[in-house]
């Protein structure tokens, strides 16, 4: 049970009306609602259609008379009645009224001593014993909303202290709501550290402001000084301030209920954000929690400030570092049983760059929910941010091998789902091969990924060059090998490596004889360009990558001549397009990386200045060998032995 007083310290700010639709929308979606109204002198819950009870029944007055006239607690079910059910959730509203309203209930009110109450009849305990009750009712309520009276009176210190975990604080943005809220917030913030040593959580609400155009400024002017004064934060800045603005309609007289009346208003709407910025605070509330870290996760702001500091310490003018850490405690230990909660927890942690506590979560998932593909790929991904290599290729492999991917057929409307899945399991091969060639050759091995996710889809060529680039980059010069000749024409058979591809295959193997051997092989050479030329023609088109590649080629087989003019059509080409290759970037040839332009025109360079004799190697093949002079040996040499 999650208890909420809804309090201003001036009226005419809708404090009844938001309370109202707050309960309506909380019963819509699914939660038993007890609304109380403890603004004895004006009381209005009844006045709302959808409360109002069949003829009239005894409430908080008649409760607390007979307390003082019996000293014992009466059966507080004698006092509450049910408003029906709402929505088709089950969700229920409950009121527990001021009272009957006749002469007896102002004669008895007038006659309710608080201070009395409290200092001879145990008033504390007896309010303790009222929310125990509420939290006992057979209706057993999630949410208990206090209609508290305005301003300064006797029992402010019940309805915004004792008997709430929030205060909803509704108020127009001028200087006598802001001296009233001022102490009363004091009062409360003091109850964390003295009295009742519980940290209330307060939300503020501008309400009933006028949708008026204010070109000078002028409400977030004082907005700024309610934040400064009353020290308002806000749960992340992902979350916008929850403003209730005027309802200009005579409408307003019949007191409609807008979420279940006029659900599609703006004032609705409002309403339904103030119940979202409620729940994401209310500790045991699901639906809260997974606001709260959806917010915290797209919070872009907040994920730069978070890295940098001390383990959660999130510094933020608008967010509470503290408050923020002490409620992502909170929800791992409530929600400790519910996957879908703590994967979500593990995403933020991921995302902020907390991967010992992202992968304590991903843990906890895989216990509850063992084998759950999505997070094998997640928790694989995770253990590779963190250096895990053998626990990334573990958990990536086991994803490969059991994703829904390969699972079952897919209809024409799971297109997107099945686009994004594809796109996962291309990310986790990718992956794979960067923290092990073992896994990544078990993954291809795998029929699934073979004939789904490789060839028939995302595209042979697509894989082929990013992973044997991959492989270069690392000078795995041997895994490059094993690759190209043993597990790639596995694949989908050798009519994948014919023409193009297989030119391709070649130019990859020769590369790699050259980081294996120090020797670029000419006869590989020969063969690649014999290959590209009967895929390609005579070479009239092509990318500047294209062209610098063939140019390397031409030099393995002592063409120097076609060589250089081959490098010289690549700069034209790359000074006419400005693409190095075909889309955005562009993988260079001298270091199979991504280069910006000046990169790429200075590999270009270095790669004349090898054609032309000098003792230079392509970047991708590491430092030069001490055993040779530049670390470079010509085709035409032998290597060392």
């Amino acid at each position: 049970m999650y208890t909420i007083t809804f309090y201003s310290f001036k009226g005419g700010v809708g404090r009844t009306m938001a309370l109202v639709n707050v309960a309506a929308e909380l019963a819509k979606m699914g939660r038993k609602v007890l609304v109380v109204d403890f603004d004895l002198e004006a009381p209005g819950l009844e006045t709302f259609e959808r409360l109002r009870p069949p003829q009239p029944h005894p409430g908080i007055v008649e409760y607390v008379t007979e307390y003082m006239r019996t000293k014992c607690s009466p059966d507080v079910r004698d006092y509450i009645y049910s408003a029906g059910k709402v929505g088709k959730k089950n969700g229920e509203l409950w009121v527990m009224p001021a009272g009957r309203r006749d002469r007896d209930y102002h004669l008895a009110l007038y006659r309710l001593d608080w201070r009395r109450l409290y200092e001879q009849c145990d008033g504390f305990v007896f309010f303790e014993d009222l929310k125990a009750q509420w939290e006992q009712l057979e209706s057993k309520p999630h949410y208990v909303l206090i209609d508290s009276r305005t301003g300064d009176t006797d029992v402010k210190g019940i309805c915004t202290r004792q008997l709430p975990d929030a205060v909803v604080m509704l108020f127009i943005p001028n200087e006598q709501n802001l001296a009233g809220l001022r102490a009363v917030c004091q009062e409360i913030r003091r109850e964390r550290e003295h009295g009742l040593k519980k940290d209330i959580r307060l939300h503020f609400v501008p309400s009933n402001v006028p949708d008026l155009d204010d070109e000078h400024g002028l409400m977030r002017k004082q907005l700024d000084v309610f934040n400064k004064e009353l020290t308002i934060y806000l749960p992340s800045p992902r979350i916008k301030r929850v403003v209730i603005h005027r309802y200009e309609s005579l409408g307003m007289l019949e007191q409609p209920v807008f979420v279940l009346q006029r659900p599609k208003s703006r004032l609705a709407r409002e309403y339904r954000r103030l119940v979202r910025s409620l729940i994401m605070e209310n500790p045991v509330d699901r639906d809260g929690a997974l606001f709260y870290l959806r917010a915290l996760e797209r919070d872009s702001k907040l994920q730069r400030e978070w890295r940098g500091h001390s383990s959660l310490g999130l510094i933020s003018r608008r967010v509470d570092a503290s408050d923020a850490e002490a409620r992502l405690r909170q929800i791992e230990s409530q929600f400790k049983d519910d996957a879908i909660v703590l994967r979500r927890l593990a995403w933020l942690y991921q995302g902020l760059g907390e991967l010992d506590l992202a992968l304590r979560q991903y843990d906890s998932v895989l216990r509850l929910r063992p084998g759950w593909s999505p997070v094998l790929f997640e928790r694989g991904r995770c253990r590779r941010q963190a250096r895990d290599k053998a626990g990334a290729a573990e958990d990536l492999l086991r994803y490969l091998q059991s994703s829904a991917l390969f699972a079952r057929k897919w209809e024409e409307e799971d297109e997107d789902e099945y686009g994004r899945l594809l796109e996962d399991a291309s990310t986790a091969l990718r992956e794979l091969l960067d923290v092990s060639f073992e896994a990544f050759v078990e993954a291809l091995d795998s029929p699934g990924v073979r004939e789904t996710a490789l060839m028939g889809v995302v595209g042979g060529s697509i894989w082929f060059n990013s992973a044997a680039e991959h492989l270069l980059r690392e000078r795995r010069w041997k895994d490059v090998v094993q690759y190209l000749l043993t597990e790639l024409p596995k694949l989908n058979g050798p009519e994948v490596f014919v023409s193009h591809y297989e030119g391709e295959r070649v130019w990859y193997l020769a590369m790699a004889r050259w980081g294996d051997t120090g020797r670029l092989p000419s006869d590989l050479c020969q063969t690649s360009l014999e290959l590209f030329q009967k895929a390609c023609g005579d070479f009239e088109k092509g990318t500047a990558a294209h062209f610098q590649r063939m140019s390397l080629l031409y030099w393995g087989i002592g063409d120097s001549e076609n060589a250089s003019a081959l490098l010289d059509r690549a700069l034209a080409e790359f000074d006419k397009t400005g693409l190095i290759s075909e889309g955005e970037g562009g993988v260079s040839n001298w270091t199979f990386r991504e280069a910006a332009a000046h990169e790429f025109r200075q590999h270009c360079e270095e790669q004349r200045r090898m054609i032309q004799g000098e003792p230079i190697r392509p970047a991708f093949l590491g430092p030069p060998l001490a055993s040779h002079i530049g670390g470079f040996i010509s085709p035409s040499e032998s290597p060392p032995k």
